[in-house]
């Protein structure tokens, strides 16, 4: 199976909001113009557990998105960043990835995996690390979820 990469270029490169948002589209990321570091490699494992891929997918503590954002985590961000991101903005895969990446340049400017890891979902236990660390590994090796 095919495994696509996000990277810094992606995020930068790529617009996408919830309208533009085509069920085509929702569920197919672009692959990346270069190598993928671990930290893409972090943010594909991340975005294939938490929703497949997904951009409109919602949990059930309000998340929404790829990443499955919550509204405290968008407050956080924009606290952060001075932006003035809207919950809406977590169903755009791009301003989802901007989120992510304003949050952990702050909390984890060293862009630890494992803090990483945590700092994303803070109440999942060992099990979502785990999780997240085999789908890394999966991607790694041509076999991660095509999202």
């Amino acid at each position: 199976m095919r495994t696509v990469f996000i990277s810094i270029v992606f995020m930068l490169a790529t617009a996408a909001t919830v309208a533009e948002n085509t069920p085509q589209e929702r569920f197919s990321v672009p692959p990346a113009a270069v190598c993928p570091t671990e930290w893409d490699i972090l943010l594909s494992a991340l975005i294939e557990v938490e929703s497949k891929g997904d951009t409109l997918a919602v949990g059930p503590t309000n998340d929404l998105g790829a990443l499955q954002i919550t509204p405290i985590y968008v407050a956080e961000v924009n606290r952060i960043s001075g932006k003035g991101y809207t919950l809406d903005d977590r169903a755009s895969l791009k301003k989802s990835l901007e989120m992510f990446e304003i949050y952990q340049d702050h909390y984890n400017p060293e862009k630890d995996i494992d803090k990483a890891i945590y700092l994303h979902n803070p109440g999942a236990g060992d099990w979502y690390a785990k999780r997240v660390y085999d789908s890394m590994e999966r991607i790694r090796h041509g076999e991660g979820q095509n999202i």
